[in-house]
């Protein structure tokens, strides 16, 4: 029978076992090497292997969705790759979605401004739906229910009236007490 020697990844040295600690949600691991001392005395060496998935790290990069693992997760690196071969096709859909996108809230604009005579320019309206527009789906409100918000706009406010009234809509569908501390 033939026993594998078990390396540490960290200093190259066999070890004992792997010691697996749970600190709140977060799962830590730790090689353990034994050695003598000229006393005979039994020591203790623990290399610190890093997490199960570093939930924190990942926390920062949500729009990725990449998980970020320790020594232990032996293919770790190939994870890491389809991750973000995945990220990078969805960036990709999402910017040829965005092109056509940005066609649709323009005429949805455009058709909006000519439907009514409004106190603001065309200019204005536009970045004001944009203003807003990633916040709303952001909450969970899909494009119509946005579009039909920001249609019922009255057309005789000024922009600083105007965006104070989508605020408020806003904030009433999502129940935060001010829309404009997110952006």
């Amino acid at each position: 029978m033939v026993v594998e020697e078990k390396i540490c990844p960290r200093c190259s040295k066999t070890y004992k076992y792997i010691e697996k600690r749970r600190i709140k949600e977060q799962v830590y691991y730790y090689a353990l090497h034994f050695h003598l001392d000229e006393d005979g005395r039994k020591h203790v060496k623990k290399c610190y292997l890093g997490a199960e998935t570093y939930i924190y790290v990942k926390r920062v990069h949500l729009d990725s969705k990449i998980n970020f693992h320790g020594y232990i997760v032996k293919d770790r690196y190939k994870e890491y790759l389809r991750d973000i071969k995945d990220y990078l096709y969805r960036d990709k859909k999402y910017i040829k979605n965005r092109s056509s996108k940005k066609q649709e809230i323009k005429q949805f604009v455009k058709e909006l401004f000519k439907s009514r005579k409004w106190k603001v320019s065309i200019v204005a309206l536009n970045s004001l739906y944009k203003k807003y527009l990633n916040y709303a789906i952001e909450i969970g409100m899909s494009i119509d229910q946005y579009n039909d918000i920001f249609s019922s706009l009255d057309n005789s406010l000024t922009y600083s009236e105007l965006e104070e009234m989508l605020d408020k809509q806003l904030r009433f569908t999502n129940g935060f007490t001010n829309v404009r501390e997110i952006f």
